[in-house]
């Protein structure tokens, strides 16, 4: 007996039953692509205070994994144009399974956009650790290159560790930086 072979992706895919606030929605999840099987804190707290895009929105979800932020956006207006960007190709295919109505994009950065692409929010809650070390790389490349694809008053909503030095990164780079919603642990800030 034992475990089947499991040799398409597919048979690797899981429901849970994801609570975000008082909204429960089915999402399928891989192995290693999801907080657990549950909505993790900082994500939480980005959702807890965004400041919903205008309708008819583009909206960029950077470093999506399994599409929660893009999808809780589109849930609550579905005139957004959503695209999601991940560099985990497991992460993106789960992605594209939960918001279909998504154009989903496997990469490491905004070089992944094409040309000329800009959005009015880009949301974010990026990963800072590659393995079990600290790597703020794709924070940084998130914050650097984000001006160039955000429409005039466009925003850019990201989510960290109250540790992280962001902030001179951010007023680097953006005219307008406050801080959204923090608690213990996790920040949230917007930029324009």
């Amino acid at each position: 007996a034992g475990t089947p072979i499991r040799g398409a992706l597919s048979d690797w895919a899981s429901v849970v039953n994801l609570a975000i606030g008082t909204e429960q929605t089915a999402h399928t999840v891989f192995p290693g692509v999801f907080a657990k099987g549950r909505l993790d804190p900082a994500t939480a707290l980005l959702l807890a205070c965004i400041e919903p895009p205008k309708g008819g929105s583009a909206v960029l979800d950077y470093a999506c994994g399994a599409g929660v932020i893009g999808g809780w956006l589109l849930r609550r207006d579905p005139t957004l144009t959503l695209t999601q960007l991940d560099a985990d190709a497991i992460a993106a295919e789960a992605a594209s399974i939960n918001v279909k109505e998504a154009h989903t994009i496997v990469g490491a950065s905004l070089h992944a956009v094409p040309a000329g692409i800009q959005y009015d929010c880009i949301v974010s809650n990026p990963p800072i650790h590659v393995g079990t070390s600290r790597d703020y790389g794709v924070l940084r490349d998130l914050v650097s290159m984000s001006p160039k694809r955000l429409k005039p008053r466009g925003k850019l909503w990201v989510v960290v560790q109250r540790q992280a030095q962001l902030e001179p990164l951010l007023r680097s780079r953006f005219s307008r930086v406050a801080i959204a919603s923090e608690d213990a642990r996790f920040r949230v800030w917007v930029a324009s």
